[in-house]
């Protein structure tokens, strides 16, 4: 169980801040580069359904 947990806390979510249009900052949301083992209980757990659009 801590294995698993300590897995899946690897996936994370990153924001970009940078200069957008008419000088207004803008922001995008991206989840971090996963292993074969994160990405497969990614897929598992449907965690897409709640992360950021790339």
């Amino acid at each position: 169980m801590h294995e698993l947990l300590g897995t899946l806390a690897g996936i994370q979510e990153t924001v970009l801040l940078y200069q957008g249009e008419r000088g207004r900052p803008r922001a995008k949301r991206v989840t971090t580069e996963m292993d074969g083992t994160q990405k497969r209980l990614y897929d598992l757990f449907g965690l897409g359904a709640y992360a950021p659009r790339r």
